[in-house]
């Protein structure tokens, strides 16, 4: 299928150069203007970037935050909201 991209918990050490995956759910948010994707991995208080190809739809890794030694506050985030200007996000974490 064109323009659609699998992204498995699995795989989120290895797109994101942040290691180690836990088993929850990883938050998703979408940029307004569809230009970004956004995902979490809670096990590791990851908050990753990721370009959207506007050609076909493909992620590229834009950007992360890795807070493997827990001081950052996003161990446990899962939710996500990109503001509606695009230039805020937003996500929720019991750390």
């Amino acid at each position: 299928m064109d323009g659609l991209q699998s992204f498995n918990e699995e795989d989120f050490s290895i797109w994101t150069g942040c290691g180690g995956v836990g088993p929850q759910n990883s938050g998703a948010s979408v940029s307004p203007d569809g230009l970004f994707a956004f995902f979490t991995n809670p096990f590791r208080g990851t908050v990753a970037a990721f370009s959207r190809s506007a050609l076909d739809g493909t992620l590229s890794l834009a950007a992360r935050i890795c807070d493997q030694t827990f001081t950052d506050g996003l161990v446990g985030a899962r939710h996500l909201l990109a503001s509606a200007d695009g230039l805020h996000l937003y996500s929720v974490s019991p750390g």
